[in-house]
């Protein structure tokens, strides 16, 4: 994961307390100028973070794509504004990082599909034989009715 902030100013302190918050969720603050990433994105399907790269900016890294958590560190460092980030090789504005972190993992997304699949074919055998069954019962009813005596009438 990598997401682009734009840096409101900010004291050496908070600067430091945002490194070492981010560090202790194994997140890498770095500051790099217009020039360097130039030469890092030039070429690539990336190269549209270069219009993000005008002022004050830094890029947070991380290794796996831990953006709840980065949207919840936010909320303690005001100095830093979310512009957008690169999410398993996709760029997101800071709206669609929102969405993201809104988003179950992928085990228990799995786990769901895998059940939706599994009820299917049960849900088709009970459709297919609801109608058969209901018959069946009408039909039983009604025989019991035919084979009753009728109450008014006498039994030799």
């Amino acid at each position: 994961m990598v997401a682009f902030f734009h840096r409101n100013p900010w004291t050496a302190e908070d600067r430091f307390k945002a490194y070492v918050a981010l560090k202790k969720q194994d997140m890498h603050l770095k500051i790099y100028g217009r020039s360097t990433l130039k030469m890092a994105v030039e070429n690539t399907r990336y190269e549209v973070v270069l219009k993000l790269f005008e002022s004050h900016n830094l890029v947070v890294f991380s290794a796996e794509p831990q953006v709840g958590k980065l949207l919840k560190l936010l909320k303690k460092i005001p100095q830093l504004a979310l512009l957008a980030g690169i999410v398993d090789g996709q760029f997101l504005s800071k709206n669609e990082l929102v969405r993201y972190s809104a988003l179950p993992d992928l085990q228990t997304s799995r786990a769901g599909l895998v059940t939706v699949l599994n009820s299917m074919p049960a849900q088709i055998v009970h459709n297919l034989n609801h109608h058969q069954q209901t018959l069946v019962g009408h039909l039983q009813q009604h025989l019991e009715i035919q084979q009753k005596p009728h109450e008014g009438a006498e039994v030799t």
